[in-house]
Order: structure tokens, then sequence, then C-alpha cells
């Protein structure tokens, strides 16, 4: 067959050799490729596949946070702690007190009149009764009042300067309760006993009226004396007040004091 073949093909022994090694060279080769598929890394020599690997690429953006998870159960509760270095437990207060109260007649503690009395724990208190109309609009024992008084005359003499008490007295006041205090007396500590005040701050103990000399002193006047003007020319006060006798020695002249009386 091959005879005949090469024969009419005109082909020499080494063609035909040729031929045949070149037909076998391509059978074996697909032959050899269709029996080692890699299909594993691990049928790669390490090194080559070391040579294989690229470098890492850069870092991605972050991802956008994801929902939030479920609420967690509560959890067991804690030890109770221990009492603080203050931490005592305070004493019980001790019960209160019943509001009581009692009515009572005549004069106790701040009333006259009678009234009643409350007690409670935070101490005793009254309620009086209204006194008489008379006696209600006296000037109280111990309560003072006071005022001042000035004037000035344009002529030489005499005259009366008027002191009216708001609050009338209980009664009138003799000589010996009625008191002109001056300037001097009061810088020198040698004011009646009575008087212990200043013209800027004017007192008067019980039963009694002070009338002080003005801050700015008598000015060419002086006070005579203190007349009752109920009683014509008699040195006192009456209820409602009294009169300063003042001598006005020259021309003009004025005066100013202040004055307290105390029931």
């Amino acid at each position: 067959m091959f005879s005949a073949l090469r024969k009419r093909l005109h082909l020499s022994p080494a063609t035909v050799i040729a031929s045949v090694a070149f037909v076998f060279a391509l059978t074996g080769g697909a032959f050899a490729a269709s029996k080692y598929v890699i299909t594993s890394t691990k049928q790669i020599k390490p090194s080559v596949l070391a040579s294989l690997k690229g470098k890492a690429g850069p870092a991605g953006p972050a991802g956008s946070a994801g929902a939030a998870g479920p609420a967690g159960g509560s959890g067991a509760a804690g030890e109770k702690g221990a009492a603080g270095s203050n931490g005592t437990n305070g004493t019980n207060g001790k019960d209160g007190v019943s509001v009581t109260s009692k009515s009572f007649a005549g004069a106790k503690g701040s009333c006259k009149a009678g009234g009643s009395e409350f007690l409670s724990s935070s101490g005793t208190t009254f309620a009086c009764n209204g006194e008489s109309a008379q006696s209600s609009a006296f000037l109280q024992e111990g309560a003072t009042e006071t005022g001042v008084v000035s004037t000035i005359s344009l002529a030489a003499g005499g005259g009366y300067l008027p002191i009216s008490f708001s609050i009338p007295l209980e009664g009138p006041l003799s000589s010996g309760q009625v008191h002109f205090v001056t300037q001097a007396e009061v810088t020198g500590h040698s004011a009646p006993e009575a008087c212990k005040g200043t013209a800027a701050a004017p007192t008067a103990k019980a039963g009694n009226l002070c009338v002080y000399e003005g801050e700015n002193g008598l000015v060419n006047t002086e006070v005579v004396e203190i007349e009752n003007p109920a009683l014509n020319h008699v040195l006192g006060a009456s209820a409602d007040g009294c009169y300063l006798v003042v001598s006005f020695k020259e021309s003009p002249a004025w005066v100013k004091a202040t004055w307290a009386v105390t029931g």
C-alpha cells in the first residue's frame, strides 16, 4: 500500500518517515494536552505559583453602617450597696403637740382686757379681746410717739410753740415729767435720766416727755418753759400736748426741736 502510494505521489522514504513523525507529534501533543489539564494550584510548582501572584490592591472604601441589632434583655438586678460613711438611719421624731386654748379675763400676757391663750409646740400666743373705745384711743403703756416742731419769728418778743400728741395720753404730765434737753446736755452726758436720746433719735422713759434742742441749735431764741395748755401757765403737759414758751431775743429768730413721749 505504502509502495503504491509512494509511487503515485513520488515520495522518497525519507519523506514518508518525516510525514509519519509529524503526524505522530500532532496526535501525541493533543493526547498529552487532553490528559494533563491543570485543575489545582497544587499541580503548579510553588516557585512558579509565587511568581504568578500580583501585589495587593488598595483598600476599598468603608461600607455603610449596618442596621442596629435588636435590644438586649434586662440584666439581673445588682447586689445592694453598702451604707455610706454617714448612712446610719435617723431616729424617729417625737409626736407633735396639739394646739390647746383657754379663755381668760383680765390682764395676761400682752392682753389687758382678757382674751384667749393658745399653747402649741412652738410656745404660747395670745388673742386679746378688744378694749373699750376710750382706753384703746390712748397711747399704750410703754409705747412711744415722736415728732418735730419748728418756727421762725421776724420780730423780737415771746411766743408759744405747740406740740400735739397724735395719740393722747391717759392723763396729764406734771412739770417733773416734762424735760427740755439742750445740745450741751446731750454731748456732756448730763441730760435727765428720763431723756437719754438725741435730737436725731429722740427717746423718753415711760411717763415722760423729752424735748431735744435741734441739731442747728436755737438762734437768738430761748425756751423759757413748757406749759400745759389745758391749765393756763401751769408747767407740764396735758393728755393732748403742750406749749413751748420761747423768747425771741432778736429778729429774725428761729427754733427747731424734736420730741418723744412714752405712755
